[in-house]
């Protein structure tokens, strides 16, 4: 699809997804905060990406929520902080720690899914499973393809 000459910003990609984006993630931390977890956006992701994969290196926390090292690594000892997660070392390289969540962190981490499922199903009002899957398969192919531009997978 070649859509040259036609460019409009509300029908960008980009702009389009990136305010879904924020619009979806102001609507789900007000709802958190609403009801007492301090939580920011990126911190809900780092969280997700603990919780779903058990434990996880501050390496694969980079990649999965493609912020640098740096940013991880503020974001880990905030986290840790606020006591949802902590660092165990590797017992075959000591240079590596693994992130896993706390008891009071799979404790806030189970009250805020509530939230973002509900944040979920209040954008999908009046969407069909049919179009929700296409929308999936779509934007699928668009990430693949954008990821295909930077073998990194960074944008």
């Amino acid at each position: 699809m070649d859509i040259r000459g036609k460019y409009s910003l509300d029908k960008s990609i980009g702009y389009v997804t990136q305010m879904l984006s924020q619009q979806l993630a102001d609507r789900l931390i007000r709802k958190m905060r609403k009801n007492g977890i301090d939580m920011d956006i990126d911190e809900w992701i780092a969280m997700v990406h603990i919780n779903h994969f058990d434990k996880q290196n501050q390496n694969q926390l980079v990649k999965a929520t493609n912020r640098n090292k740096t940013a991880v690594t503020r974001l880990v000892n905030e986290l840790e902080e606020k006591g949802w997660v902590q660092r165990l070392e590797d017992k075959n390289d000591r240079r590596n720690n693994h992130i896993v969540l706390t008891p009071t962190g799979k404790k806030i981490y189970g009250k805020a899914v509530v939230f973002a499922e509900d944040t979920t199903v209040d954008a999908l009002t009046e969407i069909s499973q049919k179009d929700f899957e296409t929308w999936q398969s779509v934007t699928d192919k668009l990430l693949e393809n954008a990821k295909a531009y930077d073998p990194n997978g960074k944008y």
